[in-house]
């Protein structure tokens, strides 16, 4: 986990690990992104859950043929426990 107040630092961290871990060439498959406050963004239910299921099927499924992959997601600051959303996301991120 990368935190920080500056959004730059945090980027450069974050992609030097991602850097690490994939090494070179094209990321089309192994390389998923995700930004926590839109997943909890308010909205219908049924957008909501499905969001959530494409970051848990981002999480399970290994992507075609790729041996590694990074599933990133940003501003998990986001996620509160108070939130009922917030909680969804939560059991969902624990059972994987």
């Amino acid at each position: 986990m990368f935190y920080g107040n500056q959004p730059y630092a945090v980027e450069q961290a974050a992609r030097k690990l991602i850097d690490r871990v994939l090494g070179d060439g094209p990321r089309d498959f192994s390389l998923q992104r995700f930004d926590a406050a839109e997943l909890l963004k308010a909205g219908p239910a049924e957008a909501s859950a499905e969001a959530v299921g494409s970051l848990q099927l981002a999480c399970e499924t290994a992507p075609f043929l790729c041996e590694r992959w990074v599933v990133r997601v940003d501003h998990a600051e986001a996620v509160r426990v108070s939130d009922r959303a917030a909680q969804s996301l939560l059991r969902a991120l624990e059972a994987l």
